[in-house]
């Protein structure tokens, strides 16, 4: 016997392509290996700038500083109508407009100070808005010159008038040193038991005035003043810059935040507050749609109250025999208790038995006596309520007998 040797050329051609895919990977790897032996390591730096958390939250980089003096420091955003507060022996940094937040909210936010904590904020100004806190407190605010710069354009003041312009805009350009920081605009800060005079840079043109004892100001107001609220204290600040990521480091700003709230068991630290606008609105006009709410409700009952679910129709190829609509409407009298209508028919055959045997229709009793019947038994079958169903049955029965008397 001879076996046949069958050759196939597509598992032929499989296996040269592995063999070959594998040489082709051996030479890659010994390629890498020698770039890797004869290369060098390079280290490149590069600023990716802020990263996600620190581009939410405008005092991320205040509250990191806290913490690191050791205070207990926690972020936090305002969105709806209520305020979540700390305990009165924190203070609250809140570096946002106050005229989002909601009546409720700043009644809250008025007790919790005069409770004994420590708000340090700044005014609400623009428009027609009021700031109810600050009149409350004696502090007002109003903006400073225009002409903020007066001071530095004087030292261009040699140069020809042609060039005023570009003097002008070399001098906006120089308020910035190259950290960032505001090289001009700083008021002096006088803070309670500190040695040395510190330095606030405001980029604002709001200046504070009224009562209050001023720690910070420049020739042309006050920009920081702190105010005793009940047991509480507000610091009133003219502008939100001073404590922000980028201006943290500037001057004397982290020092003075930490002067500020030394002592205290903690700080939270609000960027942000706004409502919805649905909330707003509830707020605003809430006496109105609870009303209307109310008046839809009532008109939703009468016109879907009547009934549940649709009208049936009547079926009117079906009679019932006498005795089951008998057995119906008296078991809808029961049902409703109403016996004097169910023996209201009965009662009155008594009667006319009566009259007829006696002469008198209401001279049941004397019926009664005629069979035999006891006269209290016969009272109250004709005049009784029955409660119940076995009382019922009795008076049913005591009526007939005085109704078959001859």
């Amino acid at each position: 016997a001879h076996r046949a040797v069958v050759r196939r050329p597509g598992r032929e051609r499989g296996v040269k392509l592995r063999l070959v895919a594998g040489l082709f990977g051996l030479l890659l790897a010994a390629v890498a290996i020698l770039a890797i032996w004869r290369g060098e390591w390079v280290e490149i730096e590069s600023d990716a700038g802020p990263g996600a958390e620190v581009q939410g939250n405008g005092l991320f980089a205040a509250a990191q500083f806290l913490r690191a003096r050791g205070m207990a420091a926690r972020l936090i955003d305002v969105d709806g109508p209520s305020l979540k507060l700390p305990p009165p022996r924190y203070a609250l940094l809140f570096n946002a407009q106050r005229s989002g937040l909601s009546e409720v909210a700043r009644r809250q936010l008025r007790r919790w100070v005069h409770a004994g904590g420590h708000l340090i904020t700044i005014p609400t100004y623009g428009g027609a808005v009021r700031d109810a806190l600050f009149s409350e407190l004696g502090i007002s605010f109003k903006p400073a010159p225009e002409a903020r710069g007066d001071s530095a354009n004087d030292s261009t003041s040699d140069s020809a008038s042609d060039s005023s312009a570009n003097a002008a805009d070399e001098e906006v350009g120089s308020a910035y040193d190259a950290k960032g920081c505001l090289a001009r605009y700083t008021a002096a800060a006088f803070l309670p038991n500190e040695a040395t005079q510190l330095h606030l840079a405001v980029v604002g043109n709001a200046r504070l005035a009224g009562r209050g004892r001023v720690l910070a100001g420049d020739a042309d107001g006050s920009v920081l003043t702190q105010v005793n609220f009940g047991r509480g204290t507000v610091t009133a600040v003219a502008d939100d810059e001073p404590w922000l990521n980028e201006a943290l480091g500037c001057h004397d700003h982290a020092h003075i935040l930490y002067r500020l709230v030394e002592g205290r068991d903690g700080v939270w630290l609000v960027d942000s507050a706004t409502q919805s606008d649905w909330q707003m609105l509830a707020l605003r006009h809430g006496r109105a749609l609870i009303a209307s709410a109310a008046l839809l409700l009532v008109m939703l009952l009468w016109r879907f109250g009547g009934r549940f679910g649709p009208v049936l129709e009547r079926a009117t190829d079906v009679r019932r025999e006498r005795s089951e609509q008998f057995r119906a409407v008296g078991e809808f009298y029961w049902r409703h208790r109403d016996s004097a209508t169910l023996l209201a028919g009965l009662r009155e055959l008594v009667r006319r038995n009566a009259r007829r045997r006696v002469g008198d229709a209401e001279a049941v009793v004397a019926l009664a006596a005629r069979a035999g019947i006891d006269p209290h038994r016969a009272h109250n079958a004709q005049h009784a309520q029955p409660g119940d169903e076995r009382q019922l049955i009795l008076v049913i029965r005591c009526l007939k007998e005085l109704v078959q008397i001859q």
